[in-house]
């Protein structure tokens, strides 16, 4: 993931290793399914993808939004912040993980 991807969530690569295995731990995904797919231009591809995850009160995640982009020769996805709701099902813009503010009670 960490090879082929940017991930604009986090500020730098440390971050991002962290937060990986923190949410690999807590969260981690048993798979995926891409179940479509369109060319943007020879250099660009968008795709939605289903995530299948382990420990989760659910089991999938409905299709996401994913760009897919070519970087030195070399495919890569860009993974921005996502928010799910479970209920619904719908997919929108979320907010960095770098960017959020969390209150202690």
């Amino acid at each position: 993931m960490m090879l082929y991807s940017k991930d604009i969530n986090y500020l730098d690569e440390k971050s991002r290793e962290k937060g990986y295995e923190k949410d690999f731990k807590s969260n981690p995904t048993t798979g995926y399914e891409i179940v479509g797919s369109k060319q943007i231009n020879s250099n660009e591809v968008e795709i939605s993808v289903i995530e299948k995850y382990a420990g989760q009160s659910y089991e999938q995640s409905p299709p996401l939004p994913y760009k897919v982009f070519k970087s030195d020769n070399e495919w890569k996805v860009l993974v921005e912040p996502l928010e799910i709701n479970t209920v619904t099902g719908e997919v929108t813009k979320g907010t960095p993980v770098h960017a959020r503010q969390y209150m202690d009670n």
